[in-house]
């Protein structure tokens, strides 16, 4: 079972770029030829809570080695919340815990049999 779980830190980073390329701002027309360049500059809308779906905790499950896991915690996390003020993001780390990722996908699976929320969205391995 271990081995579904085995795609290491591409998976959070593809995972939080398409969750960030989602909430980014939402494209905008080009201005006509005859408008002036300054106006140009208000035509951009920033993102806010509106170009975001959802809302509420991104619960990311980690067995990497510190220069990801930080990498996560103070660029790709704050970049994200940034974007999408409503989620928030929870990293925990398991290296080094028990079965690391294999006990929390026994624990992922009996919630999800249980028809529970699994709190676990994103898997790096």
């Amino acid at each position: 079972m271990q081995k579904y779980w085995k795609f290491g830190s591409l998976v959070v980073l593809a995972s939080l770029a398409v969750l960030v390329i989602a909430c980014g701002p939402a494209a905008t027309t080009a201005p006509a030829p005859t408008q002036a360049p300054a106006a140009v500059a208000n035509t951009i809308a920033p993102a806010g809570p509106k170009a975001c779906n959802g809302s509420g905790p991104i619960n990311i499950w980690s067995s990497d080695d510190t220069n990801i896991t930080d990498w996560i915690t103070n660029k790709v996390a704050p970049a994200f919340q940034k974007v999408c003020p409503q989620y928030s993001v929870k990293l925990t780390i398991v290296r080094g815990v028990g079965g690391e990722m294999a006990d929390v996908t026994q624990r992922v699976l009996a919630a999800m049999q249980a028809n529970q929320d699994p709190q676990a969205e994103i898997f790096a391995d």
